[in-house]
């Protein structure tokens, strides 16, 4: 298996601690499976913490 990271930054601003190594909430991975299929996991700024 081999994943690969496409996004990891997002396109809403967000600031903190917290996000100085990985950015903010959005996501963008490339799977590769041992049967040769490719699964694509594409949530862009679908992925948000929510408020509570």
């Amino acid at each position: 298996m081999m994943i690969r990271c496409y996004g990891a930054r997002g396109s809403i601003p967000v600031s903190g601690e917290m996000y100085n190594k990985y950015g903010g909430d959005t996501t963008c991975l490339e799977i590769h499976t041992r049967n040769g299929e490719v699964i694509i996991v594409d949530a862009g700024s679908g992925i948000r913490r929510r408020a509570y």
